[in-house]
């Protein structure tokens, strides 16, 4: 999509044209890789990762995978590692990468490095059984709420 302007100098007389030709602004492909930028998985479970191309004025010709700087070994061993890349409608290109039985050293950087437009990365952690914080549950909500139980029986008995 091309937008078309004509320049003009405004004068103490009269609007002067500078120039006949238009000012075309060709709009910049974003990238981004779906979800948060920092995503934990279990180990031995499936790593999916969604990238898209958007408002490419161009096709993109392709789109590589890295984890940490290093570009993802398709090959090895044979089915553990899929990419899908497909144009979709309205200048946008998604690729998907499918990891499957997960390992730690599957944990890292990826970045998704299309042809044509900027860089996306989101931060990978395979995980043995351990949670982090983000995805503990809540134990103080619990042991809060109890305890505001106890309390409120104990006063109501007293009262």
């Amino acid at each position: 999509m091309f937008y078309r302007f004509r320049a003009c100098v405004n004068t103490i007389y009269r609007p002067q044209r500078v120039n006949d030709e238009p000012i075309r602004f060709v709009p910049v492909p974003e990238t981004k890789i779906l979800g948060e930028t920092e995503i934990y998985v279990d180990l031995g479970s499936t790593l999916n990762l969604t990238c898209t191309v958007s408002s490419s004025p161009v096709p993109t010709e392709f789109i590589f995978w890295y984890r940490n700087e290093t570009v993802v070994n398709y090959s090895a061993p044979p089915g553990r590692v899929t990419v899908i890349t497909e144009d979709s409608a309205a200048a946008t290109t998604n690729s998907y990468l499918m990891i499957r039985n997960a390992r730690v050293e599957d944990s890292g950087i990826y970045t998704c490095t299309p042809s044509n437009a900027n860089v996306a990365k989101v931060k990978v952690h395979v995980l043995k059984g351990e949670k982090p914080a983000a995805m503990q549950t809540n134990g103080v909500a619990t042991i809060s709420a109890a305890l505001s139980l106890v309390v409120m029986a104990t006063a109501r008995w007293l009262i």
